[in-house]
């Protein structure tokens, strides 16, 4: 799983799949914002490879004509958004789901 940042508005779930296909088969979301159900301009993509996964760890990447970041996805945060490991998120739900399985998390968690 990879965390994808600085995602265009105009990014679907269908074109990030797509893009990401050409490395492997590519399993994506977007966190969307629960009051007005638009991307918050970050994700995250399965791959059933790891050695896709490293692929993409090492390359550039621009999707919908717009750079984006990508970096290895971590567990309980650090890559969304400059969080730091402080601990802070001990009074949230995170334990609760399979990984991959949520579409929808809240900032806290994902720190």
């Amino acid at each position: 799983k990879v965390f994808v940042g600085g995602l265009s508005q105009s990014t679907s779930k269908q074109s990030l799949d797509a893009y990401f296909s050409q490395f492997g088969n590519a399993d994506s979301f977007i966190m969307l914002d629960k009051a007005t159900g638009r991307s918050r301009g970050f994700g995250f993509v399965n791959f059933t490879d790891e050695a896709a996964v490293q692929t993409v760890l090492g390359l550039q990447h621009e999707v919908d004509g717009t750079p984006v970041t990508v970096s290895a996805y971590q567990p309980g945060g650090g890559k969304a958004g400059g969080a730091t490991s402080s601990g802070s998120r001990s009074d949230h739900h995170h334990g609760d789901s399979a990984p991959g399985q949520r579409p929808i998390a809240s900032r806290e968690q994902l720190k």
